[in-house]
Order: C-alpha cells, then sequence, then structure tokens
C-alpha cells in the first residue's frame, strides 16, 4: 500500500485461462505485527465470479474461513521494548529476571 491507497483497488490483472502471471510483492513493517492472506477475484469454467484465497503455503479456500491461523502471512515489525528476554544455557531456556 503506498500513500494509504490500496495499489490494486485500481489496477487489475487480466490473464486468459491459458496464460500465467507471477505477482512479486514486497512487505515490510516499522511496527506492530501483520496477518493477511490474498484475496482473488475471478470468473470460473462457468462463468461465475468467485473469490479464492491463497495461503502462505500456496493452497487455495473457497472459505476464508477454513484457513488455519498459522497458515496466514505474517509480518511483524521492530519492538521498542519486548515483555520478556531469555537466555540459552545447555541447549534450554530460561527466562531472564525483569
Amino acid at each position: 500500500m503506498r500513500g494509504k491507497t490500496p495499489y490494486f483497488d485500481r489496477h487489475d490483472l487480466d490473464v486468459t485461462v491459458e496464460e500465467r502471471e507471477t505477482l512479486r510483492i514486497s512487505v515490510s513493517a516499522r511496527l506492530h505485527g501483520y496477518r493477511w492472506v490474498f484475496a482473488i477475484d475471478h470468473i470460473d469454467g462457468s462463468g461465475a465470479h468467485v473469490t479464492s484465497y491463497l495461503d502462505s503455503q500456496g493452497r487455495l479456500y473457497d472459505d476464508i474461513a477454513h484457513i488455519p491461523g498459522e497458515a496466514e502471512f505474517s509480518l511483524t515489525g521492530a519492538a521498542k521494548a519486548y515483555g520478556a528476554r531469555y537466555q540459552e544455557s545447555g541447549g534450554r531456556f530460561y527466562q531472564e529476571a525483569s
């Protein structure tokens, strides 16, 4: 999103069933954590307008509610502080005292 306007709201990518198109998308975050899936609007073989959802593993779903949370794309920005720090010792992690 540039200038707080979603790019694809004004840009369609039209291909025929025989064509392929690769999308390269870069995302970054300064703050917070984000989770999302890609929604793909298309016309199926019967001519119906359909929305399919793509998860981070490349699987398509007809219903966004069926996508497991761990399969969503995710990104976090840098945090100013963390709630806990852990120290590794002998292959085990221990929470440091605050």
